[in-house]
């Protein structure tokens, strides 16, 4: 914008528009329009009037009346010297911004869910491990060069990252197993149940103390877990065991998880993680001497389970960075209904009314808890 002074002359009596004046200090070799206004090159280029070219100008919308008396806009000052309005993502609140990175937490949950079913048909859980970290390997390597953070990889607290690996580890096992065998919506109905075990763990292996809140929370979780169960419907089977104890392995991860954040960088942590789990899952996969190859048709699955994989930690970090859990957390719990459809969608599953209800409850303990709390304890598998 080149007008920055601009003077309307009081002329009163006359029909005529009034003449717009431009300060030398501020002449512009370049031809200037202005709303209805537009002035010539040769007026900008000295001192001089240049007279517009309407009469219904949009000055009086600013509060500037042509037969008024004299109006100095100064640059700072002037209308048309003002930014734009930024409709950028990043311009949005920061509750905002946290809830588009949880919708990245909760599609990429639903992405490695189906993946791994899928992956499933032709490999075990430690050899879908065994891609998944060394994928994962590569991906965030290629996340630190890109940030310039790949000095936050350090060897510090190496006990402590190996201590949660090992329990993140047979968790996702555990996790893989119940996503192939049982249906979607109980595996993500029992993992919700993670912060419930959490507390439990801290309050025996950290001496964290059980609030009164903290009680009613986890009573009113363990009642949604025995709903989501059903153990007076039948045997309970091996993959709702699996769920169960991925439950309680993200629980003893995120305990861990806990110490590492205060000064880990996520890159660092996510590194150890795939790094660490690679090796596991190529000792226990490969005792035998036989580990499957992917296929054309495994390889997207495969792919698409490490992306997801890191993903997943990836959105959560940055939306509980711009929001606290009390905020960001509520979010998540649309994995529930969206993996619900899917199943139902892509793989008949009826949709459980025990299932609705218990996950239910188990997603208001929680939030009754982060709520009290104003912060949570979450792991991804």
């Amino acid at each position: 914008m080149y007008i920055c002074i601009i003077t309307f002359h009081h002329m009163t009596g006359t029909a005529e528009p009034a003449p717009i004046v431009i300060s030398e200090s501020y002449r512009s070799p370049k031809v200037a329009v202005v709303g209805d206004y537009v002035l010539s090159q040769p007026s900008l280029k000295s001192p001089g009037v240049a007279w517009p070219w309407m009469v219904n100008s949009p000055w009086r919308r600013w509060g500037c009346d042509a037969y008024s008396s004299p109006t100095l806009w100064c640059a700072e000052d002037c209308p048309l010297n003002q930014p734009a309005p930024d409709h950028s993502v990043s311009a949005l609140p920061n509750s905002a911004r946290a809830g588009l990175w949880m919708m990245g937490t909760v599609c990429s949950f639903s992405v490695m869910a189906v993946a791994g079913r899928e992956a499933s048909v032709e490999f075990d859980t430690f050899e879908i491990m065994t891609y998944r970290s060394a994928g994962g390997v590569v991906i965030v390597l290629a996340m630190a060069l890109l940030s310039g953070r790949l000095g936050s990889i350090n060897t510090n607290s190496l006990p402590l990252h190996l201590t949660r690996n090992v329990m993140h580890f047979a968790a996702t096992n555990f996790w893989l197993l119940a996503v192939a065998t049982i249906p979607l919506a109980q595996v993500f109905a029992f993992e919700f149940s993670t912060p419930i075990w959490a507390a439990v763990m801290a309050a025996i292996f950290l001496g964290e103390r059980l609030t009164g809140t903290r009680i009613l929370t986890l009573a009113a979780g363990f009642s949604g877990i025995l709903l989501v169960a059903k153990p007076g419907f039948g045997e309970m089977s091996p993959g709702v065991m699996a769920a169960i104890l991925c439950a309680i392995g993200f629980a003893g991860s995120a305990i861990a998880t806990r110490k590492l954040v205060r000064d880990t960088d996520v890159i660092c942590i996510l590194f150890w993680m795939s790094a660490m789990q690679t090796v596991f899952g190529l000792a226990i996969a490969g005792q035998d001497g036989d580990i499957s190859l992917p296929s054309r048709v495994t390889m997207l699955p495969l792919c698409a389970i490490a992306l997801a994989g890191i993903s997943a930690h990836y959105c959560l970090t940055n939306a509980l960075k711009l929001a606290p859990a009390a905020v960001a957390m509520p979010f998540d719990f649309l994995r529930l209904p969206v993996i619900m459809l899917v199943g139902y969608v892509f793989y008949s599953e009826s949709i459980d009314a025990l299932v609705i209800a218990g996950g239910a409850i188990i997603l208001g303990a929680n939030y009754l808890n982060i709520r009290s709390e104003s912060r949570g304890v979450y792991q991804v598998p």
